[in-house]
C-alpha cells in the first residue's frame, strides 16, 4: 500500500517516457520498493508540516526509472531510480540545501542510503533495501565535470 500522499503513478511519472515512448512500469519488487520510498516521503512531510504548517508540498521530480529510461536520461548505470529506491524532490517552503539539511539533521532514524543536494536545484533521496548508510553529499559541476563533496554544501 502507498502512503496517502505519494502514489504509484506519481512515483513513476516521466514525461521523458511518455515522449520517447518508453514503458516505465516497475517489476513487483521495484513496486514494492517504491511502496517503501512513499512512506519515507509521507514521514517527510508530517515532519516539514509540524516544523513550517500544513501548506507544505514535496515534488517529486523523478522517482522509478526503468533501464532505457535511466538510460535516457544519462542516469548512473547502478542507479537506485532502477531499482524505485531513489526519489528526486523539491519542496515548497525550502531551498534544496536547506530541505537536505532537514533532512539530515531529522530523518536519521528513519534511515536512508544518502542524501544529495544536486547543482542548488533539488535533493536527491536514496533509500537501502536493508540497512542505512546515512550518507550526505553535495552535486556540483566544476570544470565541466560533475564532482560529489561529503556532506550538505550551499551550491
Amino acid at each position: 500500500m502507498f502512503a496517502p500522499n505519494f502514489t504509484r503513478d506519481e512515483l513513476i511519472h516521466s514525461n521523458t517516457a511518455k515522449l520517447a515512448g518508453i514503458d516505465n512500469t516497475p517489476s513487483k519488487l521495484d513496486n514494492d520498493n517504491l511502496q517503501k520510498m512513499s512512506w519515507f516521503l509521507q514521514a517527510l512531510k508530517m515532519e516539514l508540516s509540524a516544523r513550517f504548517g500544513t501548506n507544505v508540498l514535496i515534488r517529486v521530480s523523478s522517482g522509478f526509472r526503468c533501464f532505457d529510461l535511466n538510460t535516457e536520461l544519462g542516469g548512473s548505470k547502478d542507479s537506485d531510480h532502477m531499482r524505485g529506491l531513489a526519489a528526486d524532490i523539491t519542496c515548497s517552503h525550502l531551498t534544496p540545501y536547506q530541505l537536505a539539511k532537514f533532512i539530515e539533521d531529522e530523518m536519521k532514524p528513519l534511515g536512508y542510503k544518502q542524501i544529495i543536494q544536486e547543482h542548488g536545484r533539488w535533493v536527491h533521496i536514496g533509500l537501502m533495501e536493508v540497512e542505512s548508510r546515512l550518507e550526505s553529499l553535495t552535486a556540483s559541476k566544476k570544470a565541466g565535470q560533475l564532482v560529489y563533496s561529503r556532506g550538505i554544501h550551499n551550491v
